[in-house]
């Protein structure tokens, strides 16, 4: 290019540029007036609550704080803002997209309480970042950041009219890191202005790009209005692009930095591996650049690698030394810088470093886009939850396991990670946590964890309490009435069944609370009580009574017995009963007990006669009884096998010559039948033969046919026994007295 055509361009662009510099003045000027109204009319409605305690999390890299709302966000900007340390520091990462359209959005950080933690957008789009305050400086998502972190932002439909120090992303950044990060929409300001952001210091940007429209008076970028370098640290910009139009009311302005201010000492800054494909660069005439703009003289230049629009428009000064080593850079046309292999290429990039693709996605036809894999806030859902023990037994008490919950083999903490509640309540199966039945337990997420699931767990019903034995209180021949088993402790109630056996399995008519039974027909009943199932106890065991509706018939035979020699001999009767002897009195030496058993050693020879008596619940029976005890001098034993009951006797024959004729062969209810010398009762023997010998006899008995004598509707009954006259046995009368029936 020749001087004189440069000149020409020059004086084209300075008169252009004037009368951009008086519409923008205007225009500034109404932006001025309307931004007053506006911060009158949003003062309040757009002012953020005081933060609230809310926000899950703990600020930790583990557990960030979790921000799902725009409130979440305006409440970490008011918190900051007010010199809180609750956030000021804290781990904050995005969980879903927020639109902040309707703030005037008040940014994170102020110039004297910066924000210094680490939030992470975490690839969710935040839209419609608004501000209209046009005299704030610090201006943007984040006013101030200061040794902070912030990653994987984006922003779109942004609109920001402020002054000094404005951003799309934040207004000043010093002494931290941006990366993977941008910026879609406008950004206006005074000085300091940048799609990205307003000012950097000593700080790292990498993989970010800005599609802003930038406005202002001076120190305008694309990416970042002004890097300003010190001599402590340095700043690092690499990988980084910008589409957007600058419009500038003055000068200073660049594709990519607007200005860089080097101080002595900055030779390990660098500014590389960018692309400035601004679609037009408006401004003055002076200290323009397609690429970075920097002072002409007293500076030095750390830039390498950088490439500007082929031909950009409104571009009026350009620093000479163009090239990939220099400090301007080189020129790409936008068919170029649309294609994946100029990235892709090695020999494009400072140390043959290509544009990362495991960060953006190179297609032909676009502009690198960067990639996102956000992480989503774990389910609660997803773990794995163990309830420890899973059941309990009932105890009157409020019984809970303990909950582990396990993400990727990791133990959550309890209340940082998650909280859990008993939310069942008593009734239809279910239970509080107390009583007997299915608890549910809801787990909720908490801090990175989101979601609720329920859980269950069990209490199983107690054992039933023992109950006491029934007794009877009376009976009558269809009727049996016991008394009320008292109920236990733990207050369960008592029911009652009725049996023909002693199997529970056969009891008749179900289970009832009553205690009277009746239109009973059987000899003998069995009455079951229990404790009740109910809503905490199952059933208890059984306690149960044997009930007879006949009193015991008494067989009778006792055995002679010898003084001095060991005697035994049970009594016998059709039904269990209870044995005693009621009149007159056993030999001395001999007793008997509850069950009917004579047994002893007798003292003193001689027949002794007395009155045995077998009782159960519905009457007893009476037989009056001999037994002779000898001397002992025998000759010859006589065993006598009993049919049908099988009892035996021992019958001595003291002297060779003695019969068995006179033996009393008795048994009430039972008719004497003789005696035979074999089992099967084919042989009579003769009992008027003498002894002669030892010997084994068998005694038949067939039962005796009943019938009544008496009043039969009450009073008392005498039934008579007839036995036949055999072998000196005798007719045996017997007594009885019948329960009159109530109201009969």
């Amino acid at each position: 290019m020749t001087g004189k055509s440069r000149e020409g361009n020059t004086v084209m662009i300075l008169n252009k540029t004037k009368l951009l510099t008086k519409l923008t003045v205007f225009v500034a000027g109404v932006i001025f007036v309307a931004g007053v109204i506006l911060v009158a009319m949003f003062a309040l409605a757009s002012a953020p609550r005081t933060a609230r305690a809310a926000i899950d999390g703990d600020g930790t890299p583990n557990n960030p704080y979790a921000v799902e709302t725009a409130q979440d966000l305006a409440d970490i900007a008011a918190s900051v803002n007010s010199g809180d340390p609750t956030y000021k520091t804290a781990y904050i990462r995005l969980y879903a997209d927020i639109s902040l359209s309707a703030y005037n959005w008040i940014p994170i950080g102020t110039a004297t309480d910066a924000f210094s933690g680490n939030f992470d957008g975490n690839g969710h789009i935040i839209s419609g970042l608004t501000i209209t305050t046009i005299a704030r400086d610090y201006a943007g998502l984040f006013g101030n950041v200061l040794n902070g972190t912030i990653k994987n932002v984006r922003l779109e439909g942004v609109k920001i009219t402020a002054n000094r120090f404005t951003g799309g992303l934040a207004g000043q950044f010093s002494s931290g890191s941006v990366t993977g990060c941008y910026v879609k929409g406008s950004v206006s300001g005074g000085y300091q202005v940048g799609g990205l952001i307003g000012r950097v210091i000593t700080s790292k940007v990498t993989h970010c790009y800005s599609e802003a429209e930038i406005y202002g008076f001076g120190n305008l970028g694309g990416l970042i209005g002004d890097e300003n370098r010190t001599s402590v640290a340095n700043s690092t910009i690499l990988y980084c692009y910008t589409t957007g139009v600058v419009r500038s009311a003055s000068t200073i302005i660049g594709g990519i930095i607007g200005l860089m201010y080097d101080a002595a000492g900055g030779a390990n800054s660098l500014t590389a591996n960018c692309v400035a494909m601004n679609s037009n660069l408006i401004g003055g005439n002076n200290n323009n650049n397609r690429r970075i703009c920097y002072p002409s003289s007293g500076s030095t230049f750390y830039g390498r690698f950088n490439y500007g629009r082929t031909a950009m428009p409104g571009v009026g000064y350009l620093h000479v030394g163009v090239g990939l080593e220099t400090p301007n850079g080189a020129d790409v046309s936008e068919d170029t810088a649309k294609t994946a292999a100029f990235y892709r290429d090695t020999s494009n990039w400072l140390d043959g470093k290509a544009w990362d693709e495991s960060i953006w996605h190179l297609e032909d036809g676009f502009y690198p886009q960067l990639k996102y894999t956000p992480q989503t806030r774990p389910d609660i859902s997803e773990t794995d939850i163990t309830l420890n023990p899973a059941s309990f037994v009932y105890n009157g008490s409020l019984q809970t396991p303990s909950v582990t919950v396990e993400y990727n083999l990791v133990t959550l903490v309890f209340n940082v990670d998650y909280t859990w509640e008993i939310i069942s309540t008593d009734g239809s199966g279910t239970s509080a946590g107390i009583n007997a039945g299915t608890v549910s337990v809801e787990i909720k997420g908490k801090g990175l964890y989101i979601g609720v699931t329920v859980k269950t767990y069990e209490i199983d019903k107690a054992p039933g309490a023992a109950v006491d034995t029934p007794e009877i209180l009376y009976s009558l021949p269809d009727t049996i009435v016991i008394k009320a088993v008292a109920a236990p402790a733990n207050g369960q109630s008592v029911e009652y069944a009725l049996s023909a056996s002693a199997d529970i399995t056969d009891i008749l008519g179900g289970w009832q609370a009553g205690t009277y039974f009746d239109g009973l027909s059987g000899d003998e009943y069995h009455i079951f009580a229990r404790s009740e199932e109910n809503g905490n106890y199952t059933d208890g065991p059984v306690s149960k009574l044997r009930v007879y509706m006949k009193p015991p018939v008494i067989w009778i035979n006792l055995p002679s017995g010898y003084v001095e020699k060991a005697y035994s001999h049970q009594m016998k009767a059709d039904k269990p009963a209870q044995w005693s002897v009621v009149n007159g009195a056993l030999p001395d030496g001999l007793l008997m007990d509850g069950s009917g058993l004579i047994a002893g050693v007798p003292e003193t020879a001689g027949e002794f006669t007395f009155t045995i008596k077998a009782a159960n619940n519905a009457g007893y029976d009476l037989v009056i009884a001999t037994l002779k005890i000898s001397n002992l001098s025998v000759s010859f034993v006589v065993t006598i096998t009993h049919s049908p009951d099988e009892m035996s006797a021992t019958i001595l024959i003291v002297t060779s010559d003695e019969t068995l004729e006179a033996r009393n062969f008795t048994a009430t209810g039972y008719v004497f039948k003789g005696l035979y010398t074999d089992a099967a009762m084919t042989l009579a023997y003769v009992p008027s033969a003498a002894v002669t010998a030892n010997m084994t006899l068998y005694a038949k008995w067939e039962k005796e046919r009943i019938r009544y004598i008496g009043a039969p509707n009450g009073g008392t009954l005498i039934f008579l026994i007839a036995l036949p006259v055999c072998a000196g046995a005798a007719a045996v009368y017997i007594r009885a007295k019948r329960k009159r029936k109530r109201g009969g």
